[in-house]
């Protein structure tokens, strides 16, 4: 069994990944993962065995993670660099992995800091290449989000 696309993004086993949109602030900083702005498509990409999550300018992600905890993530640098990120912030079975590490903070994942995400759970790895908006059709044959819309967030109770 490998990894599939889902409703709420990219699932293996129990394990569910989801990318939350976010608009970072000037200098990329955060403290802590912001509210979200809505979930980020993650697609299959037309012959290959990778993914594709849209990113448009002044947009970044945040991580969540659903289910099973063995789960590692790596963010891929445009130069090919690999680097482990954090654990995150726990809740329950939910985790959220802000972005990459930095002293007492985290720097936004955006298309300036990261080119794919790499997923490693239960002997399976998901590659997701992080590509702009306009390249998305193409890859996938889907259309690419909106763009991120600062007044999306949501305000209300989530009910299983």
């Amino acid at each position: 069994m490998g990894w599939k696309i889902c409703d709420e993004g990219l699932e293996l086993g129990g394990l569910l990944l989801s990318a939350q949109r976010f608009v970072p602030p000037a200098g990329g900083s955060i403290r802590s993962a912001p509210s979200s702005l809505g979930r980020l498509p993650i697609a299959a990409v037309r012959g290959g065995d990778r993914f594709a999550l849209p990113l448009g300018r002044g947009e970044a992600f945040w991580i969540g993670l659903l289910g099973s905890g063995d789960a590692r993530l790596t963010i891929i640098t445009g130069g090919g660099v690999e680097i482990l990120l954090p654990e995150g912030e726990r809740s329950g079975s939910l985790r959220i992995v802000p972005g990459l590490a930095e002293g007492d903070s985290f720097r936004a994942l955006d298309l300036g800091s990261a080119a794919a995400l790499r997923v490693r759970s239960k002997g399976q790895i998901a590659d997701i290449e992080l590509v702009p908006r306009s390249a998305f059709r193409r890859l996938t044959g889907l259309a690419p989000p909106a763009p991120v819309d600062p007044a999306a967030g949501y305000s209300g109770n989530r009910l299983p």
